[in-house]
This record gives C-alpha cells, structure tokens and sequence, in this order.
C-alpha cells in the first residue's frame, strides 16, 4: 500500500483517541476496522502495516492535523473527516475535542474552496430544473399512460416552476 493510503488509515484508526478516552464501543470498532483491512485484499497492506495500524490503538498518531494535511488527495481528506464523525457517534458523545478537531480538518478541507460559487451554480442548476418541459417532459416516448399523467400534472400545477422560496 503506498505511504498516502497507509497515512489515511493510521489517520482513520486515530480518531478513537480525539476525545482522550477510548471506550468498549470504540475498541470494538477499531478490531472490526483492523479485520477488514487485514481481509481486504484490494489494498494489499503488508503484515509490518497490519501490525502498525494495530498499534494505533495504543499510541495514536500524534501531529494529527500535520499529518491530515499531508494528505494528498481531496477524497482522502474527506475520508478521514467521515470517519471522524463515525467515530465520534460510535460512544454515543460527539465531545467537544472531537467536534473542534471536526472543524479544524472540515475547515482544511475546504480551504481554497469558493463555497458562495459553488451555491450559486447549484441554485441556478436546480432553478433551470425547475422548467416546464424539465418537470413534465416524459421519460418513456412510447408510454401513453406517462403522456398522459405528466399532461395532467401540468393542468393542475399551472405556473413559472421556479423553486420555492
């Protein structure tokens, strides 16, 4: 497995220590985890990572937000932040260290990301959605049951198809 890969898991199985305390619920997900990596024979990590990521339990990753933002690939910076939140849920007490650190790496995630660009485009695409012949165009040409339901639905919802504000 190379270095990225292997850091986002020791980065994952580290985030039952966030809080500073490791519960019965959290050990039982961390050996669930360890068994499926060790059965896992996509990401062929070798019996030395096997055994480095079982020492996680005991001595967890310690520069965490420097080694999460060594990842080099957005989708693996986003792993480690859903498995965060799994982990966080998984004692039934989302702490306060673990929802600060939630938003510490939440907010490296998203760094250089225009957030007001990316919304305004949506809404624009799901107002552009919202037009006659998007909403009651039919799918299936030869269907005259559909034809028909969708000319109906256009007779009782006259208007401009805007999205609701």
């Amino acid at each position: 497995m190379d270095d990225n890969k292997f850091r986002l898991w020791k980065l994952a199985l580290s985030t039952i220590h966030i809080d500073g305390k490791v519960t019965e619920e959290e050990i039982k997900w961390f050996k669930k985890t360890i068994k499926s990596l060790e059965e896992n024979s996509v990401l062929k990590l070798s019996s030395d990572q096997i055994e480095n990521l079982k020492d996680t339990l005991k001595t967890p990753v310690i520069n965490f937000v420097e080694e999460f933002q060594l990842l080099n690939k957005p989708a693996d910076s986003a792993f480690v932040l859903h498995i965060l939140r799994i982990v966080s849920h998984v004692d039934s007490d989302f702490s306060t260290s673990e929802k600060a650190m939630y938003k510490t790496l939440e907010q490296a995630c998203l760094k250089g990301v225009d957030i007001k660009a990316i919304d305004a485009k949506t809404d624009l695409m799901e107002e552009e959605s919202y037009h006659e012949k998007n909403v009651y165009s039919t799918n299936n040409k030869s269907s005259r049951f559909e034809s028909i339901f969708k000319q109906a639905l256009c007779i009782l919802n006259p208007g401009d198809y805007k999205i609701p504000k």
